[in-house]
């Protein structure tokens, strides 16, 4: 396992207790595994940021992103 910096576990943490993210965030660090999705304008469990949101699970829990940073991969 990675030496993780203070940010990186802090974003993990953030990653793992999201309930509902935005679609750059979902994108970014999970995969859509729905066809349909319910969206709604709250707040960001990720980036913190007022839009349009869905839950994590359609994302798949964002456990793409989650998994290469605790491998210390890049995630573009």
């Amino acid at each position: 396992m990675a030496l993780l910096s203070k940010e990186t576990k802090k974003l993990i943490k953030k990653l793992e207790q999201a309930y509902v993210v935005c679609y750059d965030c979902g994108s970014k660090y999970g995969v859509h595994s729905v066809g349909c999705s319910s969206i709604w304008i709250d707040k960001c469990d990720v980036c913190d940021e007022k839009k349009p949101v869905t839950e994590a699970r359609d994302y798949a829990y964002l456990i793409t992103g989650i998994r290469k940073l605790t491998l210390g991969e890049e995630i573009k």
